[in-house]
């Protein structure tokens, strides 16, 4: 049996068909859904959610059930506010007129388009030919694995892994195995991205996504976490070595410990898989192919480069003075704890796979990167209006 908690209420949801399929809708089984659901579904109406809802509704728990821990008394944001709710129409105002524009299905249009899949189509042509390059011996592959690598993962595995790639659920789960196996398990990552970050962004000990990589080592290098060779070491080491460390965490059920939550359906055997798999690709086969000295640069330097550009592009996007600030309006909040970056600059968009705007990800994490772009003025419009800080900077420096 699955349940969940949304609003206050409970939900049997067993039977329950999502239109994004089992993954996504595997994120609320046994736990207080509420911040997952209201993120993901802005632009349906009050009335067609509550006729959905009707029909799972459960007043009484069943006998020795419980959510998981900690999901009873969870943290809860309001998400109709006066602000909210303007934000949501004017955006979906947007999609209304792309989707008639198009002639194309309403959730249809907050995917991707025929010009951003042209944009995948290239990105996977170079990364293959990236690998090619890479298994052949070739020394400029040492830059373009890890830049293409970067490229294609963080674009395509990120929208992928949110669901905002594509309607058809077997896509999105194909290319966040395809796409995302050299930055992290998307096993993994549901928790600690979707569930973790999206839901309580920046949240000390709920974000486990931010925590790990930043607060943590905050409070380490309190008194010298501006020294630039601090700061250095650590978009350096840090992500790289973590894919090790997350394979530690499961073998060893520290899942919990790390996450701050449990993740009910865990798949432990494909998560197995694809780590045997990235560790054999990227670390034995150089070793098979080359001698000991050229193994280990074709080993390490991509790893080393792929986790700078990782940690280069997530740490800007939340940490500022202004990070671990609270609002109980969950698009406030949003908006208060990211920034944007060089949303002017096609390179800025390029490198970060459209992340440079994490302020509209953040606040649409069901839209498709190519969108932001287009839907911040409205974004900035209502910030404006409602005196929220909306936080942009010209580029990475």
């Amino acid at each position: 049996m699955n349940i969940t908690k949304i609003n206050g209420k409970y939900y049997n949801i067993t039977n329950f068909k999502h239109p994004g399929g089992k993954i996504a809708l595997s994120h609320s089984f046994d736990r207080d859904a509420t911040a997952l659901f209201n993120s993901y579904h802005p632009f349906i109406s009050k009335d067609k959610i509550e006729t959905i809802f009707k029909k799972y509704e459960i007043v009484t728990l069943p006998d020795n059930y419980s959510l998981l821990k900690g999901e009873e008394d969870v943290l809860q944001f309001d998400f109709n506010t006066h602000f909210s709710i303007e934000l949501k129409e004017e955006v979906k105002k947007y999609f209304d007129k792309l989707s008639k524009k198009d002639n194309i299905d309403f959730l249809e249009s907050v995917k991707a388009t025929k010009k951003r899949l042209n944009d995948y189509y290239l990105l996977t042509s170079l990364k293959i030919l990236s690998n090619i390059l890479w298994l052949n011996g070739w020394w400029i592959s040492l830059m373009f694995l890890p830049l293409f690598d970067w490229l294609s993962g963080n674009a395509i595995f990120h929208e992928a892994a949110h669901f905002s790639l594509s309607r058809n659920q077997y896509i999105n789960q194909f290319a966040c195995y395809f796409y995302g196996i050299v930055l992290t398990s998307p096993q993994y990552w549901y928790i600690q991205h979707n569930i973790c970050h999206h839901s309580y962004s920046n949240i000390p000990y709920k974000d486990a996504d931010l925590h790990i990589v930043f607060t943590r080592y905050h409070y380490i290098f309190k008194k010298t976490i501006y020294n630039p060779i601090v700061q250095i070491c650590l978009i350096f080491s840090l992500y790289w070595v973590k894919n090790f460390k997350i394979i530690y965490e499961v073998i060893y059920n520290k899942i919990e410990e790390v996450l701050f939550t449990r993740y009910n359906s865990f798949n432990y055997s494909l998560f197995m898989v694809d780590r045997t798999i990235f560790i054999g690709y990227y670390y034995i086969l150089p070793l098979l192919l080359f001698n000991f000295k050229k193994a280990l640069l074709f080993i390490f330097i991509p790893q080393i480069i792929i986790s700078f550009f990782f940690m280069l592009n997530s740490q800007i996007s939340h940490i500022h003075t202004d990070s671990l600030n609270f609002n109980n309006d969950w698009y406030k909040h949003q908006i208060e704890v990211s920034t944007n970056h060089g949303t002017s600059s096609l390179f800025n968009f390029i490198f970060s796979g459209g992340l440079n705007h994490q302020i509209e990800h953040h606040l649409f994490p069901n839209v498709n990167h190519c969108h932001l772009p287009n839907i911040k003025p409205i974004v900035k419009k209502i910030c404006k209006k409602y005196n929220v800080k909306y936080k942009e900077f010209n580029g990475y420096y």
